[in-house]
């Protein structure tokens, strides 16, 4: 019920250009197909992340915490502008 209602909210009310990724500016030098695949490893990251999550190892659940939490707070300061893509 949460993930098809936060799914129903993204749908009615995001911009699918300007999520995560998607609105990421990266460096010139940087092709379509890089582009691609750093989106690929970083989508596959989150899942492994949350995966870590299910773990019964209290120590392997709580690892992924800091990347989980820092990761958006990372993008957000780059679409802000406080940081580039490279740093």
């Amino acid at each position: 019920v949460t993930s098809g209602s936060a799914s129903w909210v993204s749908m009615s009310l995001g911009d699918p250009e300007r999520r995560t990724t998607n609105a990421m500016p990266y460096p010139g030098d940087i092709n379509e197909e890089l582009q691609r695949d750093v989106k690929h490893e970083y989508a596959f990251a989150q899942f492994a992340a949350t995966v870590l999550t299910l773990s019964e190892s209290p120590t392997m659940a709580f690892m992924p915490l800091m990347p989980i939490q820092l990761a958006p707070f990372l993008l957000t300061l780059v679409r802000k502008g406080k940081c580039g893509a490279r740093t």
